[in-house]
């Protein structure tokens, strides 16, 4: 890619606000974290290949897919008590 792209897409992503959704960051003060349905409580995550070549977030103890929110969203949405 040649440093004019870069650039524009430097710009862009400030413009735009993408933000990344990981596990181990934040939006605001509440920390990004993963619900395994499966297992039915917040948990660890491990990255996989799906047959299509991307990766996607599964529970590291089961292996089935997550729900990834912020704490307070998670907490709310599968009604779980702190």
């Amino acid at each position: 890619m040649s440093e004019d792209l870069k650039s524009l897409d430097a710009e862009l992503e400030k413009i735009t606000g993408r933000i990344s959704i990981a596990p181990d960051e934040t939006r605001g003060d509440d920390p990004v974290v993963s619900f395994c349905r499966n297992c039915g409580k917040i948990v660890a995550t491990k990255k996989v290949k799906s047959r299509r070549g991307k990766t996607q977030e599964v529970c590291a103890e089961c292996g089935n897919d997550v729900a990834i929110g912020t704490e307070k969203s998670i907490k709310n949405y599968f009604r779980i008590s702190s």
